[in-house]
């Protein structure tokens, strides 16, 4: 209906057709619930039989309404913790991007509006790529807004990719280290851990041995 309304011969008129075209979204208004409503649950969106211009088109949708969400989200008071008395946030969602890089090569606005608000409505965004060279960008820098780091093995890297993402202790040594890495093995990095520490994480499979 959009499409048929929209009177001029653009590049919004051509990215309207290919929407309608390739059937992306749901035409039956029953098989449609407000986006807030996926949150009652694990969703994953697989976007890998889109092509290349629907893939973009599909993410900065999502990441808009997920902007949208965020910004509705009714702010919780801090909690302390009965542990050890520190001062909590509620948790309301996470995202998680697999193969990040090919999201963040767009340098979406939207993207880093989330990364760097997000933390006041209690949202958070994962993002797992396989270089740490991938998270800086012509005109943004990711990792800066980025807190938690989990490094697994890597060939290409650099003392620079270390001290980026905030580690003090980021000599020969440590790059050494982080390449020799097993499987499940990683450089945990987070607000209590300034030079990171080496964790190895329990595979699915373990739990039934």
């Amino acid at each position: 209906e959009i499409y048929d309304l929209y009177d001029k011969e653009d590049s919004v008129k051509a990215i309207l057709f290919d929407i309608v075209q390739s059937y992306i979204f749901e035409s039956d208004p029953s098989k449609i619930v407000p986006f807030k409503e996926l949150f009652h649950q694990s969703l994953v969106f697989s976007l890998g039989d889109l092509v290349e211009n629907q893939r973009e088109l599909v993410m900065i949708v999502l990441l808009v309404m997920y902007r949208e969400y965020m910004i509705g989200i009714k702010k919780q008071p801090f909690r302390k913790s009965v542990v050890n008395g520190k001062t909590l946030r509620k948790v309301d969602s996470f995202v998680l991007i697999d193969e990040a890089n090919q999201i963040m090569d767009y340098e979406f606005d939207v993207l880093e509006d989330i990364l760097l608000k997000g933390r006041e409505f209690g949202v958070g965004v994962i993002l797992s790529t396989q270089y740490l060279s991938h998270f800086k960008k012509s005109d943004i820098n990711y990792s800066e807004s980025l807190n938690t780091w989990f490094i697994h093995k890597q060939n290409k890297l650099s003392k620079r990719n270390l001290l980026d993402i905030g580690l003090q202790n980021a000599d020969e040594n440590r790059i050494s280290e982080i390449k020799r890495l097993k499987v499940f093995e990683c450089l945990y990095k987070s607000l209590n851990s300034d030079d990171g520490v080496f964790i190895k994480g329990i595979p699915f499979f373990e739990n039934f041995n």
